[in-house]
């Protein structure tokens, strides 16, 4: 991870559009700190405490295995910052002050939606009640909940999905245990928002991707990931059809990071990359393309269908980012040059 995490984390920092000195002397507390976004997020933090910040923030990482977390973040960021080791659904006894809290813990594959959906609800919602209540009791100044593009359900033929766009979910298909929930710790942030008078703000990804990723978390771009890292062909279970709009990891921190940063007029952001919107077939293909001296191929298969992973019933997906365009953020790593640096660092 080495090389590549330390570029991306130096892009960042050098980022003048995020008001660094709000974390001076701070607490900052943040969940799923193992997982694809929260372990970048407390690198970032490690790497501004070393270099950025006269007085340093502390940071508080919150997961559930310790090995874990000394197997997924540098030796260096481990010394600088505290670990919170449990299920976050259990944490009602936490009496540090924080001061930020940015709420990444969830499941976030169609493989753990299937595998444990009452889990998957669990994360997001008692999960995200308490951290609000440990934000509510520390008067925070700013609490940011991750949420997801997938809370719009189906949107019919809009093309881009704009913050106050919402469409269906089958709450009858296991697969709405993830949406669902997301939408209802949204609305958790919400009522905080009013009866509390806590600065809550969500966050919506869009297919974010990255050198931390796990490759066998079972969606469509870490499977290819794992594909072209161990020379396989890519074997593509659908006609590939579907359109995604695909944001690198240090694109989407970024975004993250001044929402939390900065004085909002709104507080709910669609974070994604439409310029880099594409066919899964046309993905495929152009992963193969990136390395000819691999020889792979593309192969479709759509007898071959996983058990495991359950498909989504969304064709197209694609955020409009207007709303925190106007805060000065846009992304700027592109396809190729995203998947050419996740892969590079695997091999």
């Amino acid at each position: 991870m080495g090389n590549v995490l330390q570029d991306d984390i130096e892009n960042i920092l050098n980022n003048e559009i995020i008001p660094w000195q709000n974390l001076e002397g701070k607490s900052i507390l943040v969940s799923g700190a193992t997982g694809m976004l929260g372990s970048y997020i407390v690198e970032t933090l490690a790497a501004l405490n070393k270099g950025v910040l006269k007085n340093k923030c502390k940071i508080f990482a919150l997961c559930r295995s310790e090995k874990k977390a000394k197997l997924k973040l540098l030796e260096d960021t481990l010394a600088q910052i505290e670990l919170v080791i449990g299920d976050i659904c259990d944490l009602t006894d936490f009496d540090e002050h924080i001061d930020y809290i940015i709420h990444t813990a969830s499941p976030a594959s169609s493989k753990a939606y299937g595998k444990d959906p009452i889990g998957t609800i669990d994360a997001n919602v008692i999960g995200t009640k308490n951290l609000l209540k440990i934000a509510d009791k520390s008067k925070s100044d700013c609490f940011v909940f991750i949420s997801s593009g997938e809370v719009y359900g189906v949107t019919g033929d809009l093309r881009y999905i704009k913050e106050s766009d919402y469409g269906y979910i089958d709450i009858s298909d296991v697969r709405a245990c993830y949406a669902e929930s997301k939408r209802l710790a949204e609305n958790m942030c919400v009522a905080w928002r009013k009866q509390h008078n806590l600065n809550a703000k969500i966050v919506r990804l869009f297919h974010t991707y990255g050198s931390t990723m796990d490759l066998n978390d079972g969606r469509v771009f870490s499977d290819f990931v794992n594909n072209i890292v161990n020379n396989k062909n890519i074997i593509l279970h659908s006609d590939g059809s579907d359109v995604r709009a695909l944001c690198y990891i240090s694109d989407s921190v970024t975004a993250i990071l001044l929402v939390l940063l900065k004085q909002t007029d709104s507080y709910v952001y669609n974070v994604g990359n439409p310029t880099q919107e594409t066919t899964i077939l046309d993905f495929a293909n152009r992963l193969v393309n990136l390395f000819p001296e691999k020889n792979l191929e593309v192969i479709v298969d759509i007898s071959q269908k996983s058990k495991e992973y359950i498909s989504s019933p969304l064709s197209r997906h694609c955020p409009s980012i207007d709303k925190i365009n106007q805060l000065g953020w846009s992304p700027v790593v592109d396809i190729e040059t995203g998947f050419a640096k996740v892969i590079r660092n695997l091999e």
